[in-house]
């Protein structure tokens, strides 16, 4: 663990007081993520829904488009 950034410090630390939070608080964890849940699935579930949709498009496009046909990696493999 040479390189390990700031960030790295501070999800273990986020992770930590979850873990904890759901472990003493089980029922008060599961009621605010219900909550959370609700509100994005009812104020960006278009969104959600448009962003997959185009990414599968995407992927639909470089599968059939001559850029499907290049091959990653050495000759022959």
């Amino acid at each position: 663990m040479k390189n390990v950034s700031s960030v790295f410090w501070i999800v273990i630390a986020i992770t930590f007081v979850a873990v904890l939070w759901g472990a003493f608080s089980p029922e008060t964890l599961q009621n605010v993520t219900d909550q959370i849940q609700t509100y994005i699935t009812n104020d960006f579930g278009w969104y959600y829904l448009l962003v997959v949709s185009l990414l599968v498009g995407f992927c639909l496009f470089f599968i059939f488009s001559p850029i499907g046909k290049i091959t990653l990696g050495k000759p022959g493999e």
